[in-house]
C-alpha cells in the first residue's frame, strides 16, 4: 500500500521542533542585542575615563617644581582639589604644548580642569582667559592624596613636590562603572 502525506503525529513532531528551533533562535538574538547594547555602554564609558586618565596622569608627571622666584608652592592640594604648573601635551585640553596653571576639582558630579597658560614671563596686561574642560562625568567623588615616602595625606602645600599622587574616582552606587586608583609621580627635578 502506498502512503500520501504525513501523519498527524509526524505533522505534530515536526511542528514541535521547530517551535523548539524559533524559541532558541529568538533567545540567541535577544541576548546578542542585550550583550551589544552592554558592549556599547562599556564602550563609552572607557573612551571617556581613559583619555581622561592618560591626561591626569601626563599633567601630574610634567608638574613644574618650585622655582627660585617663585612664591607659590608647586602643588597645591586638598582632599577635594590639587592646583599646580604643568606643561599640557594632551591634546584633549586643547592647549598643545604649553606652560599652564591647572587646577583640578569636582564641580556638579564632573571632574573639571581649570587651565591657563601660565610661562615663564612676567605677563603684561591682562591675563590669558581660563579654559574649562570636563575630564569625567556622573561621579559622586572625587578624592586626591599625596605620598611623603611614608604616608598618604589629604593636604599638600610644601615647597617639594610629593612622590605619588593618587586620584580615586568614586562614581555613584546605582552606576555600573568602576576604574582603578590613578596613581602617577611628578617626574621633573628643580632646576640648579
Amino acid at each position: 500500500m502506498k502512503r500520501n502525506g504525513f501523519t498527524l503525529l509526524e505533522m505534530l513532531v515536526v511542528l514541535a521542533v521547530f517551535g523548539l528551533l524559533m524559541v532558541t533562535v529568538t533567545e540567541a538574538m535577544r541576548f546578542a542585542g542585550t550583550a551589544s547594547q552592554m558592549s556599547g555602554k562599556a564602550t563609552g564609558w572607557i573612551g571617556q575615563i581613559e583619555p581622561a586618565d592618560r591626561a591626569l596622569r601626563q599633567m601630574i608627571e610634567q608638574i613644574r617644581p618650585r622655582a627660585e622666584d617663585d612664591t607659590n608652592p608647586p602643588l597645591d592640594g586638598t582632599a577635594g582639589s590639587m592646583s599646580f604648573r604643568t606643561e599640557l601635551s594632551d591634546p584633549s585640553l586643547a592647549l598643545g604644548h604649553s606652560q599652564a596653571r591647572v587646577m583640578l576639582r569636582i564641580e556638579a558630579g564632573r571632574l573639571i580642569a581649570q587651565t591657563q597658560p601660565a610661562p615663564n614671563a612676567t605677563r603684561i596686561g591682562a591675563p590669558p582667559p581660563v579654559h574649562v574642560t570636563v575630564l569625567v562625568d556622573r561621579l559622586a567623588n572625587v578624592r586626591f592624596a599625596y605620598w611623603d615616602g611614608a604616608h598618604w595625606h589629604d593636604e599638600w602645600a610644601q615647597d617639594s613636590l610629593p612622590q605619588l599622587i593618587r586620584i580615586r574616582l568614586r562614581f555613584p552606587q546605582d552606576d555600573p562603572r568602576h576604574w582603578p586608583d590613578i596613581i602617577a609621580s611628578p617626574l621633573r627635578e628643580p632646576l640648579p
